[in-house]
């Protein structure tokens, strides 16, 4: 079975959905360090929440993949603006 899409939407875009939560999980990732179980389960929610996005036909599986690598990209960066931020959350 595949996600619902409107015939009338054509575009595609990444998802703002999929790289949002991939770039909260891409950060508290940072923060909890080396808890692999954990880690993996905050990468399959930002996934589900992203699929839930296809599924409700107002992105195809390409916009998700394009949003998990726009976060995948960005987050370095984010890394180096928020280092204060996350290095205080790591301590806590």
């Amino acid at each position: 079975v595949q996600p619902a899409v409107h015939k009338e939407w054509t575009r595609a875009y990444p998802s703002g959905h999929a790289t949002q939560n991939f770039l909260m999980a891409h950060a508290l990732s940072a923060v909890i360090g080396d808890d692999a179980a954990l880690i993996a389960r905050m990468f399959a929610i930002a996934r589900e929440v992203a699929e839930n996005r296809e599924w409700a036909g107002l992105h195809y599986h390409s916009d998700t993949r394009a949003g998990e690598k726009l976060a995948a990209d960005l987050f370095p960066t984010f890394r180096k603006i928020f280092a204060e931020l996350i290095e205080a959350a790591v301590r806590e």
